[in-house]
């Protein structure tokens, strides 16, 4: 499962990816499918930047949680978040 992230004036917002997909290695080029209705694609507009975050199987309960079908509550402090440039 893939989550998609961005962030807007502080905050952190997340969603599961509809789709994802590498198209190639050099450049480093990706595809993500987002509704054109989701919130999340005016979020990554505003913010200008994405990350992908790739779950393991032993986080689909979080996987469940970006996709809507648990409460979402995270605790940034409590989360390991890195920033890195690609």
């Amino acid at each position: 499962m893939n989550v998609i992230a961005a962030e807007v004036e502080g905050e952190v917002y997340g969603m599961t990816a509809n789709a994802f997909m590498s198209v190639s290695l050099d450049p480093k080029l990706i595809v993500i499918s987002i509704g054109d209705q989701a919130k999340m694609l005016d979020r990554i507009r505003q913010s200008g930047t994405f990350s992908v975050n790739v779950l393991s199987c032993e986080q689909q309960e979080d996987s469940m949680r970006f996709a809507g079908q648990k409460e979402l509550k995270i605790n940034l402090n409590s989360t390991a978040w890195v920033r890195r440039r690609s």
